[in-house]
């Protein structure tokens, strides 16, 4: 979820609505591992500040680690999701690494109680006791009775990475970073979105 309002233009490489955009990229690891390192289960989430368009650069970003993971999960995690803009670890590739030279200021790692969740028509985050609050689902049209599922095939831009699958687009009924990495916002009503990935290094 983001600031931008709903169908947010950043998938298409266009500026944010708001001139700048600050979201939450998040993810939950299904099945996954670094060399025999198991991370399976752990949530990853990247708080993130673009002052402008996303290939513009600039950005100020800081990652919050699953909690439950140990040292070796920790820094496999920290490895993957920051290793092309964190000084202090090497990159192993993967997506990630396509753009860390468009961070210009990384504000370092917060280990967290995560909880993600998504049935592909709802989603949530939660982190601690209410650091990160984030609730949403499929967008409502005006006039629609229902809810519909809206897609974009091939997204330009996704945070799933370079050929994502479709992008499942909604809406946030709630979007609240309550203080995590010095931020405080609430985006209720703002864009929302979910996917699945497959990532290589």
């Amino acid at each position: 979820s983001c600031s931008c309002n709903v169908g947010c233009p950043c998938n298409f490489a266009q500026d944010p609505t708001q001139g700048w955009c600050k979201g939450n990229p998040s993810w939950h690891i299904e099945e996954g591992q670094l060399g025999d390192i198991s991370l399976d289960g752990f949530n990853v989430i990247l708080i993130g500040d673009i002052p402008g368009n996303l290939f513009e650069g600039n950005w100020t970003v800081g990652l919050v680690v699953d909690k439950k993971a140990n040292q070796e999960q920790r820094e496999a995690l920290v490895k993957i999701f920051s290793g092309s803009f964190n000084p202090q670890v090497q990159s192993v590739g993967g997506p990630h690494a396509e753009f860390g030279n468009l961070v210009k200021k990384f504000l370092g790692v917060e280990y967290r109680p995560i909880d993600i969740w998504s049935d592909g028509e709802k989603w949530h985050i939660k982190v601690g006791d209410g650091e990160m609050d984030v609730e949403g689902g499929l967008y409502q049209p005006p006039g629609a009775e229902a809810p519909q599922k809206t897609q974009i095939v091939d997204p330009p831009m996704s945070e799933a990475g370079p050929g994502a699958p479709p992008l499942t687009m909604g809406q946030a009924s709630k979007s609240r970073n309550n203080g995590l990495f010095g931020y405080t916002w609430n985006y209720d009503g703002r864009s929302s979105k979910t996917t699945t990935f497959k990532w290589k290094g």
